[in-house]
């Protein structure tokens, strides 16, 4: 369950509460999750796109919560032939498990308590640094896009949670709103 708000026109956060499940865990028989999780996201649009100039976000995840769904991000978006919009950033924590450079320092125990809540600031921006992006085309049929993705997330931190390693990077998908 997540619950999100935007006080100002630049700033979005949002509360989550979720469990994981795994059969071998202990509560999973009686719950059907075994890790529970209490985060904090927040998330700043530091420039707005312009004709010349892409959008800058800046953000962080879970950085309150468990550790499990800790990442913190920069990405730029570009809107192209009207139709097409562009993405790419540097992503840290979880999506930087795909690393390509080293990054700020080490990343320290996600910590967070048992359930999360508790601050993980020193965690910030530090540890291994992966490149994820996307491209996003509004098609033809009114109201339905196309998405293509590279995640720079290799969802080891959920391996014991999961039937099959995960076999590509890139994901695609339709919107229909």
């Amino acid at each position: 369950n997540t619950i999100g708000f935007q006080a100002l026109p630049f700033l979005h956060a949002s509360f989550r509460y979720s469990g994981v499940g795994n059969v071998e865990k202990n509560h999973y028989v009686e719950t059907g999750f075994t890790d529970w999780d209490r985060s904090f996201d927040v998330r700043l649009n530091v420039l707005k796109e312009k004709s010349l100039i892409p959008s800058l976000v800046i953000g962080a995840q879970d950085i309150i919560g468990t550790g499990r769904l800790s990442s913190e991000y920069v990405a730029i978006s570009k809107t192209f032939l009207n139709n097409n919009k562009l993405t790419g950033g540097l992503g840290w924590g979880r999506l930087g498990s795909n690393s390509i450079s080293t990054g700020f320092g080490n990343r320290n125990n996600p910590g967070g308590g048992d359930q999360g809540g508790l601050p993980r600031i020193n965690n910030i921006f530090h540890g291994n640094i992966g490149l994820f992006g996307g491209v996003e085309t509004i098609t033809p049929i009114k109201d339905l896009n196309f998405k293509l993705e590279y995640s720079s997330d290799n969802y080891e931190i959920d391996k014991n949670l999961i039937n099959e390693k995960v076999k590509s990077n890139l994901n695609y998908g339709l919107e229909y709103f």
